[in-house]
């Protein structure tokens, strides 16, 4: 029998997180975890983000750029606002 290549991928979201509070960007919080799946990993070092959580939600759910979404702007926030991801936008498989 043959043997099956099993790919893993793990992808963390972090909210409110800059780019020094992490250890292995000298931060002075100990991330231990985090530290050792960047060290085995992938790290990718470009990687830009909406200032609010819903663009980059959208992103992950559809495979689409937030703005293909309607999720990039600030009125996503505003009380009472019913914002949503288009029925439209198939879920990432």
């Amino acid at each position: 029998a043959g043997q099956k290549n099993v790919v893993l991928l793990v992808l963390l979201v972090l909210d409110d997180i800059g780019w020094a509070d992490v250890g292995f960007h000298g931060s002075e919080f100990p991330t231990p975890k985090i530290d050792a799946l960047a060290t085995s990993g992938v790290r990718l070092n470009r990687m830009y983000a909406m200032p609010q959580r819903s663009p980059s939600r959208a992103v992950i759910f559809t495979g689409r750029y937030s703005f293909h979404t309607g999720m990039q702007h600030f009125t996503t926030l505003i009380l009472g606002s019913t914002p949503g991801i288009p029925e439209d936008s198939l879920p990432t498989p």
